[in-house]
């Protein structure tokens, strides 16, 4: 009797298939893999979340941007000015200790401050006259007129004097213009100032007859503009417009060689006219102040 190999003999041993574990999920047939489908949930989530920071960030920032500044709770008390800077401010009382120091025994700050303060002083004092010009209807009197001729002569307040003359009503302004630009003694730039102001558009208007004739024969370009204002001069001129009228009785300056007479039309015939103008404007003062 044959023998039957032992590894062809028939299996005595159950034939079990591995059972699936239970609750594992299990890969779907012929669809989106499950990783594929996680990665895509994971990134979807992270988006969200970056947009709902990125909203909330600007709405703080746009709070913060727009909303009105909390008064604090700590105010910082400023400290007291020193003498010093109260002096320099005008403080009378700061200003006449430091007044009462001798001038060599004055720091440089002291000294510089007593300066600062007589100068803010005497704009109060200014001031106070512009009151009092208001007061008496915009035209100053005798005795604040005065004054006012005293603070134009002050180098701390003479350019706000020279401002408040330019706005007058009448002829007073114009005058006392004509006089600051034409004084020897007006430093340089403010007699500038003066002169500007006077020939300014809204103030020229306002000066007198007189003045207005000056004016316009020192601005006069032709021979015949110079004689109409001449004949004029006759009658209303004064001692304003004498230095230029002299300078008509000149007969060279013009031509190429500067040889020829500017004003032929004033000689022979007329050369009477600038010997009557020269005998009768001298005697003719402009106001005083």
């Amino acid at each position: 009797m044959s023998q039957i190999p032992p590894d062809s003999a028939p299996s005595t041993t159950p034939d079990f298939q591995a059972e699936p574990t239970v609750g594992a999920p299990k890969p779907p047939s012929g669809g989106v893999p499950l990783w594929a489908t996680l990665v895509i949930g994971i990134v979807c989530l992270g988006v969200g979340l970056s947009v709902s920071l990125m909203v909330a960030s600007h709405k703080s920032e746009t709070t913060a941007r727009y909303a009105p500044p909390q008064a604090s709770s700590v105010e910082v008390k400023k400290p007291e000015p020193t003498e010093i800077e109260r002096a320099a401010q005008g403080d009378p009382r700061a200003v006449d200790a430091l007044q009462k120091i001798e001038p060599a025994s004055l720091t440089i700050e002291q000294a510089l401050a007593l300066s600062q303060g007589r100068a803010a002083e005497k704009k109060l004092a200014l001031n106070h006259l512009r009151s009092t010009i208001e007061k008496q209807g915009g035209t100053p009197d005798t005795d604040t007129t005065k004054r006012l001729v005293q603070f134009a002569k002050d180098v701390d307040t003479a350019r706000e004097v020279i401002g408040l003359c330019a706005t007058l009503p009448g002829p007073i302004g114009p005058d006392l213009l004509y006089e600051f630009a034409n004084d020897k003694k007006t430093p340089t730039e403010l007699a500038k100032l003066a002169e500007q102001l006077l020939l300014n558009k809204t103030v020229r208007p306002k000066a007198s007859p007189a003045l207005a004739l000056a004016l316009d024969l020192r601005e006069a370009t032709t021979c015949e503009a110079r004689q109409t204002l001449l004949d004029k001069a006759t009658e209303i001129g004064d001692r304003r417009m004498l230095n230029t009228t002299i300078g008509l009785t000149k007969k060279s300056g013009c031509g190429d060689s500067k040889r020829d007479d500017c004003n032929p039309c004033l000689r022979e015939g007329n050369s009477k006219l600038l010997r009557t103008v020269l005998g009768k404007i001298p005697n003719r003062k402009p106001p005083t102040y």
